[in-house]
């Protein structure tokens, strides 16, 4: 709070790697997760004044780095074309299947490969937990485009895992 370079220093290696994780599921590749990161930091070294104790310190940096990826997004989001995907079919015990075998940073690539809205969603509902009521005042959009987001999003990622994986359906 003090301004201590060595103890942010500290702060940063402490969490950093942590931090990173929550950045690449919202970026869509690492450059973009590295600069969401790096502007977490700097909010969250310029809000430290802010944490009131209550709750733990980690999860308080994890709200801030949820909140500034979203705001990075938000941001950037003109620079990047919208598509929407259309409804695929699949097979779901394959997929499941699927899902079951495969790794940690395959999901993590095919999370980034979703379209903005899909993956802010994703990451919200699905790892951070958040209500579809509360990802709709974050995002400013409506409950029912979050449920609607939330169920494409799965829907791509079963198709990404049934592709990757060479499945017949």
């Amino acid at each position: 709070m003090r301004g201590d370079e060595k103890c942010q220093r500290q702060l940063y290696e402490l969490y950093c790697e942590e931090a990173f994780g929550i950045c690449r599921r919202y970026a869509r590749n690492d450059q973009e997760a590295e600069d969401m990161l790096q502007s977490a930091f700097v909010n969250i070294y310029r809000f430290l004044h802010k944490f009131e104790g209550r709750g733990s310190f980690s999860s308080w940096i994890r709200k801030v780095i949820v909140h500034n990826c979203i705001v990075y997004l938000k941001q950037h989001r003109h620079m990047y074309r919208t598509i929407e995907i259309s409804d695929q079919h699949y097979a779901t015990e394959a997929a499941d299947s699927a899902f079951s075998n495969l790794e940690k940073e395959d999901l993590l690539k095919m999370v980034q490969q979703l379209p903005d809205g899909y993956r802010e969603v994703f990451n919200l509902f699905a790892i951070e937990g958040y209500s579809h009521r509360e990802i709709a005042d974050k995002l400013g959009i409506a409950e029912s485009t979050s449920r609607s987001q939330l169920t494409k999003a799965r829907r791509l990622l079963r198709n990404l895992v049934i592709k990757s994986k060479n499945l017949v359906l």
